[in-house]
């Protein structure tokens, strides 16, 4: 009677696990009705104040979650770093004292530039993408003339 009591408990047991195998083995999928997933709302006929009321069945585990003090991470956003302009310096023109203006010549439709050098005593004739010895014309002004040489920007006054 013992023996029989050890292989009846055998059994069971071996069923058990059995079934325990089977279900764990067994793929499971279990669909849900979309009308669980989106709540119904319906409005009360009783009230007159047509309050909407709404059966909800499911929830999403982020709402379960927050009852709990868990907060929904939000990601935040990289600040976009704009690059500031970076300003060059205007470079005063320089005034030299040495350097006159005398006069404008036009040559086969070009314009030219008089100027005279009173540190060399040289006469210096210059036009829009035309230098002459190291001097580029840059600009003309109401009230004078823009030059560049080595770099360096010169304004000449007009004289009366």
């Amino acid at each position: 009677m013992k023996q029989s009591i050890q292989t009846i408990i055998k059994i069971i047991l071996l069923a058990l696990i059995g079934l325990i195998l089977f279900f764990y083995f067994l793929p499971v999928t279990i669909e849900i009705p979309q009308d669980i997933l989106h709540p119904k709302v319906t409005k009360d006929k009783d009230n007159e104040e047509d309050v909407e009321t709404k059966e909800i069945i499911l929830t999403h585990p982020n709402n379960v979650a927050v009852l709990f003090g868990w907060v929904i991470p939000v990601p935040t956003p990289t600040p976009r770093v704009t690059p500031v302009p970076t300003l060059t310096p205007v470079p005063t023109p320089i005034t030299p004292v040495w350097l006159k203006f005398t006069g404008i010549a036009i040559v086969e439709n070009v314009k030219y530039y008089l100027f005279k050098d009173d540190r060399y005593n040289t006469p210096i004739k210059v036009a829009k993408g035309v230098p002459d010895k190291g001097w580029y014309f840059v600009n003309e002004t109401s009230n004078g003339f823009q030059l560049k040489k080595d770099g360096e920007n010169f304004f000449v006054p007009k004289t009366r």
